[in-house]
């Protein structure tokens, strides 16, 4: 008698039977859920469209060099700004019109900007339309020229190569005369024989920092220790001529004491700083003008979108959700729980069945934007002699997220329950997982605030 893991059962209409792969040979048991609630915290979303996987030819490449297209300009001259970074001056673009596409529907990545990716769409009317270039990893547009930093406040030609990074082509000039953090001792603005101890600015020249002290010493060989900078230290020796030889300045905090400054603090805040005696900011107040999220992070939303649609944007380095992931579309997000039995000799099915359930459905699945894959285990309903001390009839694993790691934690911690096969309790693992009443002894899918799903 042919032995069965589960069965799959679509819950939902949004969940394609084109965006799941084919039964295995031990047939892994599926129960798609899908939230009613768009948006809500913790859920995922909904399959690609046919169409939107990229496995299509696509028409329309954009054209080299249009700034409107891929964010990479012409050559042109650039210009040095005040950080030491250069702003190249972008060549006229030139507009040739909206760009034609030949498969309405089909989502391509293309470059833009510094390195970055732009994702296109092609419309009904058979045009691309352009999101927002992200995920720029360079630091100029490619074959751009410039000015880079060089030395102690120099500057350097430079041009932009195809990795978005500058490559200096000239020799450094107009340097300064110290590096930026550089502390030494100077007699100039002292009295005949004092020096004071100076510190390097960000302008690479020397500004005094402390007082003018007698720079003579009594004992020729004379060593001795004594403070600097920012709660630091500093050896001295007396020299044959009777004059204070200062070493390295070592040891130093990060700030000066009695001074004010501010930190980085929440989603992109900043929070005020007091300098203590010990060279150390210490943080007061609230945080202040922080964004909406983390960068990186991402969710599903309607805002920006026509009523009854939903898209995908991410949050950028400013903490506000404005770079634009997938094109507003009628779509709704979709989880996906596994639910398997684990009854008897079918726990050892499903353990030579893991590293399948990995490669042909979980990570497929996790591919596709908006699916999230969670775990659920059933096995004999509670029946003399089954349903004794430690066997259940349903337990809740996982919930659904983007986390292989994860899940395969999950797995590898599923339960062993106690009995035969368990082909009938299927429908009863089935009910819990859809939200019915649990059968004694069961153990509930436990998930975060706001998923109405997963038997939660």
């Amino acid at each position: 008698m042919r032995k069965w893991i589960g069965s799959v059962v679509a819950i939902d209409e949004s969940a394609r039977a084109g965006a799941l792969p084919s039964a295995f040979r031990y047939a892994s048991a599926l129960a798609v859920i899908t939230s009613l609630a768009l948006g809500a915290p913790g859920c995922g979303g909904a399959p690609a469209e046919p169409g939107d996987s990229g496995t299509e030819p696509m028409d329309g490449a954009p054209s080299d060099g249009a700034a409107d297209d891929t964010g990479v300009a012409d050559d042109g001259d650039a210009m040095t700004v005040d950080d030491g970074s250069v702003a190249p001056d972008a060549a006229p673009t030139i507009d040739s019109g909206p760009e034609p596409c030949s498969t309405p529907g089909a989502i391509e990545m293309v470059a833009c900007g510094m390195c970055g990716t732009n994702t296109r769409f092609c419309d009904a009317a058979g045009v691309w339309t352009y999101g927002a270039c992200s995920g720029e990893t360079g630091v100029c547009v490619p074959g751009s020229t410039g000015n880079v930093a060089c030395g102690n406040c120099g500057a350097q030609a430079a041009r932009c190569t195809a990795t978005c990074d500058w490559m200096a082509t000239g020799t450094c000039t107009g340097e300064g005369v110290c590096a930026p953090g550089t502390r030494a001792r100077d007699s100039a603005g002292c009295p005949v024989s004092q020096t004071r101890e100076v510190l390097c600015s960000s302008s690479c020249i020397y500004d005094p920092v402390g007082a003018c002290t007698d720079a003579s010493c009594p004992t020729a060989g004379a060593l001795e220790t004594v403070a600097c900078g920012m709660c630091g230290h500093q050896d001295r020796f007396c020299t044959s001529a009777a004059v204070w030889e200062y070493g390295p300045c070592g040891g130093e905090g990060g700030c000066a004491p009695g001074t004010l400054g501010a930190v980085s603090c929440g989603m992109c805040g900043t929070q005020m700083t007091r300098c203590l005696d010990t060279c150390t900011f210490m943080p007061f107040g609230a945080c202040t003008g922080e964004g909406v999220c983390t960068p990186g992070a991402t969710q599903r939303t309607a805002m920006g979108c026509p009523a009854g649609q939903t898209h995908v944007v991410q949050c950028d380095a400013g903490c506000g959700y404005t770079v634009e992931l997938s094109p507003c579309t009628a779509s709704r997000p979709v989880d996906v729980i596994l639910l398997l039995e684990t009854t008897g000799s079918s726990n050892a099915d499903v353990t030579a069945a893991l590293p399948v359930f990995r490669t042909r459905l979980i990570a497929p699945l996790l591919a596709l934007m908006d699916v999230q894959v969670g775990v659920a285990y059933f096995g004999e309903f509670p029946n003399t002699p089954y349903g004794s001390a430690g066997d259940r009839p349903f337990v809740g694993g996982i919930e659904p997220g983007t986390s292989a790691s994860a899940i395969d934690t999950a797995l590898a911690a599923r339960p062993a329950f106690m009995g035969n096969d368990a082909p009938d309790a299927a429908v009863e693992g089935l009910s819990s997982l859809v939200g019915g009443a649990l059968a004694a002894t069961s153990l509930p899918m436990t998930c975060s605030a706001g998923r109405a799903a997963g038997g939660c």
